[in-house]
């Protein structure tokens, strides 16, 4: 099954302190000794325990173990919360770079349930990051969130020049997408893209097809090559994030995967991109004339079939919603909502189409058809004769009364 992408939201930083964005803004869419920079190799020696605690002791702790070696769960200090989240060194990680069940994270869990927190302080998060134990440090650039300080900033790409630890990469790029403006990480983002981990790759094509990257160099390219990746779990994440990048050129490369019969499954993920570009629902900032006529396109390809258009790619047109497109239209003036519920009708006749997409094509047509498209799609739908008939008939009874 395809694994569908949503949107990602920026999560909000924890450091508090004079903090620079990575970011750009957008309408609303979470030591005391330093290890040093030097140490960021990944290495696990036997050695290491924190706080005393070794490995076999641990793997004999239970949550509250550990919560009783802070003196008050609502106000940790630095150091209590160092040793504890160094623990993680004994948590493994699963092959999509997530920790399993573990008596660490079931602490800190506790701990939010008392109201206490981890500190909000750069030095915390610093020691994390440069801590001799990878999986400490992949825990701290999870934590980093995305603005940075230019102190902290500054540490962090100190860091990552050194870093070769698969899973810290992974958090990485998952915690600084928003950073992609910067050369820096733009540079970073581009490399990850060429990892052996497709895991990798992957969170590498969330991060350069970002609003935030938009303008930053040599990311179209990079997404391009991600959609032609050898893992479809890439591709379709590269598809479906290229429009973010809002950027015409990408439109040509979207189109020619539209038009291979082979690359059906990667149909709805460039439509969703296209339509970003001419659409940008629910903040409506985008207006490609070219991308939306490469919509239309698509959906008015005929012979249709099973696959073509994808039933998704219609049900992507009911994230238009007429009640907040005033302003937009103004300045978007190729939409023309009357041709897209023409091709709507289109498909809702033709035998040969899904009948999923025909039934998705009903569900448009009410949601931004005009009392005329109404009064079609009602006609239409009551001369329908083929085999899906009486179930598109049904269907259309149903979304009536709902809508």
């Amino acid at each position: 099954m395809k694994r569908k992408i949503i949107s990602m939201l920026l999560i909000a930083s924890m450091i508090v302190i004079s903090t620079t964005s990575c970011g750009k803004e957008k309408p609303a869419e979470d030591k005391k000794v330093s290890a040093g920079t030097e140490k960021t190799k990944s290495t696990n020696t036997q050695d290491y325990e924190p706080a005393g605690v070794t490995k076999k002791e641990y793997q004999n702790m239970t949550a509250q173990d550990l919560l009783d070696r802070i003196k008050d769960l609502e106000n940790l200090t630095e150091d209590e919360a160092v040793e504890l989240v160094s623990t993680f060194a004994y948590v493994d990680y699963d092959e999509e770079f997530e920790r399993v069940e573990n008596i660490t994270d079931e602490a800190l869990e506790m701990i939010r349930d008392e109201g206490g927190s981890l500190p909000d302080d750069e030095s915390f998060l610093e020691t994390l990051i440069t801590s001799e134990n990878s999986k400490v440090r992949a825990y701290g650039f999870g934590e980093l969130g995305g603005f940075l300080s230019d102190t902290l900033g500054k540490t962090v790409k100190e860091t990552l020049d050194k870093e070769t630890d698969q899973a810290v990469l992974y958090a990485a790029i998952d915690s600084l997408s928003s950073c992609g403006e910067d050369p820096y990480f733009a540079k970073f983002f581009i490399k990850m893209a060429e990892n052996e981990n497709p895991l990798i790759r992957e969170q590498a094509a969330f991060a350069i097809g970002n609003q935030w990257s938009i303008g930053a160099e040599g990311m179209e390219e990079a997404i391009v090559k991600l959609m032609k990746d050898e893992d479809i779990t890439v591709q379709e994440t590269a598809c479906s994030r290229a429009g973010e990048l809002a950027n015409d050129q990408l439109i040509e490369p979207l189109v020619e995967i539209l038009n291979d019969p082979e690359q059906i499954d990667l149909h709805d993920e460039c439509i969703e991109s296209l339509m970003t570009m001419w659409l940008d629902a629910p903040f409506y900032n985008n207006m490609s004339e070219a991308a939306y006529r490469a919509t239309i396109d698509y959906l008015s390809t005929t012979p249709r079939t099973e696959g073509v258009p994808a039933w998704d790619a219609v049900f992507r047109l009911r994230n238009i919603d007429e009640e907040d497109l005033d302003e937009w239209k103004t300045k978007a003036t190729y939409y023309d909502s009357d041709e897209i519920c023409n091709i709507m009708i289109d498909i809702l006749a033709d035998p040969e189409a899904d009948w999923l997409a025909r039934n998705q094509a009903i569900s448009v047509i009410i949601k931004i058809g005009s009392d005329a498209q109404k009064e079609t799609l009602k006609s239409t739908v009551e001369g329908l004769t083929d085999e899906e008939a009486s179930y598109l008939q049904e269907k259309y009874t149903e979304a009536i009364e709902e809508s």
